[in-house]
């Protein structure tokens, strides 16, 4: 009788825990960047208006608020340092590359048509087959394997290279 009710209590409990509900990611209208918090998109906003505009002294990116500029210096640059990476920068949002293709693709996703938004980050791509080789980098897939050692990769030209230098 006593066992009944404790497991009674527990069944009751676990009818009671919720499903996790995957969070709907926000969309600036004007840039690729994205939030789950209706009020970071809000201060994000704030960029696009001119009211309130933070650079980062080091690449340039614009940010709503101080406390944004220091997140993103702390993350981008650790040690104040401009990296290759940082290059080349688009004009109309925070994205920055090593690379001057990278850019001139990205630059479509302001030209407008369909963007493919990753749900884990702020990665925009303006094709699905470029999302979907992005989303590896979230999910740790590794696709390419080498045929004479167990190296495995998520990436074609790694593969390539790696077969290239080591046998």
């Amino acid at each position: 009788s006593n066992n009944s009710g404790a497991t009674g209590s527990a069944e009751k409990a676990i009818n009671v825990i919720e499903p996790t509900r995957k969070v709907e990611r926000l969309r600036c209208e004007q840039c690729p960047f994205t939030t789950k918090s209706k009020y970071t998109l809000k201060d994000h906003m704030l960029v696009h208006t001119g009211d309130k505009c933070v650079e980062c002294p080091i690449c340039l990116a614009k940010f709503a608020k101080k406390y944004n500029v220091n997140r993103h210096m702390q993350r981008t640059h650790p040690d104040g340092k401009l990296y290759k990476s940082d290059l080349y920068k688009c004009d109309l949002c925070p994205y920055k590359t090593g690379s001057c293709s990278a850019l001139e693709s990205h630059m479509r996703i302001h030209a407008g048509g369909k963007l493919h938004a990753c749900d884990m980050c702020p990665y925009v791509a303006t094709r699905a087959s470029c999302l979907a080789r992005h989303m590896r980098t979230h999910t740790g897939d590794k696709p390419f394997k080498c045929d004479m050692c167990p190296f495995v990769t998520a990436w074609q030209g790694t593969l390539t290279r790696h077969i290239i230098t080591r046998h």
